[in-house]
């Protein structure tokens, strides 16, 4: 297939690793590709990184929260924890 007008697409369903997304940039011509995270229940992204997010930060983070989204990260008591933590994800909002 002739991939050279492609420009941009979204990585998304597990994690990438950096060298396949500089595979995919090369070889499909997708230099602005983003990663995607979300969940079937919130249909379905919550995140997404940036075009303009280097290569290295688009596949080793989620991205930005989506507009008109509310998250937070708690503990099995509810609370909500620090960053770096782990806990369970609560998404509020339009989706």
């Amino acid at each position: 297939y002739d991939l050279s007008r492609l420009r941009t697409g979204i990585m998304a369903g597990s994690p990438c690793p950096i060298e396949t997304m500089k595979r995919v940039v090369s070889k499909m011509h997708l230099s602005e590709i983003t990663i995607a995270y979300g969940m079937t229940e919130t249909s379905p992204v919550s995140f997404q990184s940036s075009t303009t997010d280097p290569l290295d930060k688009r596949t080793t983070t989620v991205g930005r929260i989506q507009p008109h989204l509310e998250v937070k990260i708690v503990d099995a008591l509810g609370n909500i924890v620090p960053v770096g933590e782990t806990g369970e994800l609560c998404t509020r909002g339009y989706s």
